[in-house]
């Protein structure tokens, strides 16, 4: 499943569904680290875009499209998995901010 397509994701849904009628746990651990070593205001803004797209709109959509399976069946887990590059004990250095440098 591609996490930057939402019809990928509907697709995805839909063939759990309809194979397997139910979910337990979901994992979001998708992600993309497109802006390495560029300072934010010197960065392509596209790459912020498509970095957006798959970190967090993309755990976003698939919440939202897998959430109902679930309710279906009156339970389930999701998991949202992190790198470091986003923990607050990286931040420790002048100018550093949730995956970027400013």
């Amino acid at each position: 499943m591609d996490v930057a397509n939402q019809e990928s994701i509907r697709q995805a849904a839909l063939t759990v569904n309809e194979q397997f009628g139910r979910l337990d746990v979901l994992i979001n651990n998708a992600g993309v680290y497109l802006d390495e070593n560029k300072k934010l205001m010197a960065m392509d803004p596209s790459i912020l875009d498509e970095t957006m797209a798959t970190n967090f709109f993309g755990a976003y959509h698939v919440i939202r499209s897998f959430i109902p399976i679930m309710e279906k069946q009156g339970y389930g887990r999701i998991i949202n998995v992190s790198s470091e590059y986003g923990a607050m004990s990286e931040m420790s250095y002048q100018g550093a901010g949730a995956y970027k440098i400013v």
